[in-house]
């Protein structure tokens, strides 16, 4: 008897188990439905998320908005934070995907600036340093350039005026990078027309009088490196390089050492019959 008993009880445990599991199972699944089981949900969700600076479980929510397509109220909503959210978690290549996604989707929207910014701030975000690739740089200051002339009095306009000039810099010294590349390999005309370029493309940098006496140094070296007929002419183009900066930089540290090659061009071009 105390076997079927002792059995008896084992299998009411057992039932009793399996429905407290089934509870728990059933509980756990209710409570993931109920988190963002509506877009109203998902987007409020999203936005205390956001608000909490807890960017990943912000994106997850806002997310889960278009899951329930993209027509109703809270698509646009989610759309412009979602662009948002990546942004502030340091995602800028999806940040720019959802707000370029937004200036389409919603052109109307008040939020189309703001989403616009955010799209132009990302590729900043993305430029690298300049001795990497600059196709993101370059993308970056198209951007800001387009977002600026959309919006001219937008109170970001110093600040990306600013964003604007730091990225040209960079542009400039990859420049000033690529001429020395030239220059070490023996191609100095190269060098010299790359080094010019920097006056050319980004006049307003800082790194324009040391471009200059690069490409002065590099149109010497062309010269010496030319046959005896063609050193005049290219002394002579050294020269003008060496006007150019003396006359817009005065005050360049590169200059007493441009003046000193320059009086050994004068001695060439006198060697040379030039």
């Amino acid at each position: 008897m105390s076997a079927i008993i002792s059995t008896e009880k084992r299998y009411s445990i057992a039932v009793a188990g399996m429905l407290c599991l089934l509870m728990i199972i059933a509980g756990c699944g209710g409570s993931k439905g109920t988190a963002d089981d509506t877009p109203e949900a998902a987007y409020t969700n999203g936005a205390r998320y956001f608000e909490e600076q807890r960017y990943p479980k912000a994106i997850r929510s806002l997310q889960r908005v278009f899951e329930f397509g993209r027509v109703h109220e809270w698509a646009d909503d989610a759309q412009f934070l979602l662009g948002r959210a990546y942004y502030e978690d340091g995602q800028y290549l999806l940040s720019s995907n959802e707000c370029e996604r937004f200036v389409g989707l919603y052109p109307s929207d008040e939020r189309v600036e703001d989403a616009a910014y955010y799209r132009a701030m990302s590729y900043y975000q993305l430029s690298p340093d300049y001795n990497l690739d600059a196709t993101e740089t370059k993308r970056a200051i198209e951007y800001l350039r387009l977002y600026i002339a959309a919006y001219p009095n937008t109170e970001h306009k110093q600040d990306v005026g600013l964003r604007i000039d730091e990225l040209q810099e960079k542009l400039a010294l990859k420049l000033i990078q690529s001429a020395h590349v030239y220059e070490n390999g023996g191609q100095f005309e190269a060098a010299a027309l790359t080094f010019e370029r920097v006056l050319a493309e980004y006049p307003a940098t800082s790194s324009v009088d040391e471009a200059l006496f690069g490409a002065m140094h590099a149109r010497v070296e062309y010269a010496q490196a030319s046959i005896i007929t063609r050193q005049a002419e290219r002394l002579r183009a050294a020269v003008e390089v060496y006007n150019s900066l003396y006359q817009l930089f005065p005050e360049s540290p590169y200059l007493k050492d441009a003046e000193a090659l320059y009086a050994e061009v004068q001695q060439r071009l006198q060697a040379v019959g030039g």
